[in-house]
């Protein structure tokens, strides 16, 4: 297991939620990584403090203001954008008329050498 990995499972080591075989690899890795070892000891105390704080009251309407914030960030997240930006039509237009001359010139200087 790397570092990355052992770190995204702390949360679920202090709920419980590892078992079998990922719990002795989390456990395996601990023993080895002093780094790893120190967050998991930090996390459980930052969670010891915090679940011994009485609960707090949100303000009067912060939940409704949250939502709307949340929506608002997913919907331009799934938000389609266009596939070509208004540059890229007008450089694809640009080149389809240069194309357009550079065969019209062509085919009036085949015309005029024959």
């Amino acid at each position: 297991m790397n570092c990355k990995k052992a770190k995204e499972q702390i949360s679920l080591f202090i709920d419980g939620k590892l078992s079998g075989k990922e719990l002795s690899v989390f456990k395996e890795h601990l023993y080895g990584c002093s780094n790893c070892a120190k967050a998991l000891e930090e996390t459980q105390q930052a969670v010891g403090m915090v679940s011994g704080a009485p609960a707090q009251a949100l303000p009067e309407g912060f939940q409704e203001r949250l939502n709307r914030r949340l929506n608002k960030e997913t919907f331009k997240e799934t938000e389609s954008k266009p596939l070509f930006g208004r540059a890229h039509v007008y450089r694809g237009l640009a080149t389809a008329c240069v194309l357009v001359l550079v065969l019209v010139l062509f085919k009036d200087l085949e015309e005029s050498t024959f």
